[in-house]
């Protein structure tokens, strides 16, 4: 199989991510994948995130991994366009929609954020560290949070709090599927993923053990590992 006709494979980041979240994977599954890593731009809706998607993948099937945010991307992609997704992976993430609850403490972020930014981002990173988060990388990982914030993170925030219950979709899956999280995931809990995995027909699921929500980063060769399988079986799918 030459480049050219290596599968694609879509790598969705998650809210204040970019390609850096999955460049390890990137390089990882470079063998068996065109791997592409798209922006989301001024999108700020999940809705709107997905066209976008749709519009700058230049394949018409693609396998789709997403993470968090991207999670919820991927969903939204299914529902517009079955028939282009040959493989779905979703990692710390939910099909559920936001709880009132939730949505409540995004405004209440969402208004503190425009007079308080540091602030507002430090606590979102905090929220997404694992108790065994290196130093290093929580640094790294707050770095990026901090650069990316004032382009992305109302943008990201709307998305995420008016986000639609994709649970419906995860029965009409039929591509292979993987469902991966960190089992000390506090965003995005086991139990959400096993419910994930309870209705997607035939689907692998992977729980890290000690890892945190951050799962591309803070274990970057277990992800590599599972995603692989899950591509392999993409790609035989598909022969």
């Amino acid at each position: 199989m030459t480049r050219d006709t290596l599968p694609v494979l879509v790598l969705l980041p998650g809210s204040l991510c970019d390609a850096e979240l999955w460049a390890a994977q990137a390089r990882d599954l470079s063998d068996l994948a065109n791997v592409i890593t798209p922006s989301y731009g001024a999108a700020d809706s999940v809705e709107a995130m997905a066209e976008s998607v749709l519009s700058a993948v230049p394949s018409q099937r693609f396998a789709v991994a997403g993470f968090s945010l991207g999670g919820f991307v991927a969903l939204e992609l299914f529902r517009r366009a079955p028939d282009r997704i040959s493989g779905l992976c979703l990692t710390d993430t939910t099909a559920r929609p936001d709880s009132p609850e939730t949505r409540e403490r995004r405004l209440r972020n969402m208004a503190r954020f425009k007079t308080d930014p540091q602030t507002v981002v430090h606590e979102f990173a905090q929220m997404v560290m694992g108790p065994n988060t290196p130093d290093a990388l929580a640094a790294a990982i707050l770095a990026t949070m901090v650069r990316l914030a004032q382009r992305d993170y109302l943008n990201h925030q709307r998305a995420m709090m008016l986000r639609p219950d994709a649970r419906g979709i995860l029965g009409q899956v039929r591509c292979s599927s993987l469902v991966l999280c960190g089992g000390a995931d506090g965003a995005t809990p086991p139990a959400l993923h096993e419910e994930m995995a309870e209705a997607l027909v035939g689907s692998t699921s992977v729980v890290l053990s000690g890892v945190g929500h951050m799962t591309p980063l803070e274990a970057p060769e277990h992800v590599s590992a599972a995603l692989r399988g899950w591509l392999a079986n993409v790609t035989t799918a598909g022969k």
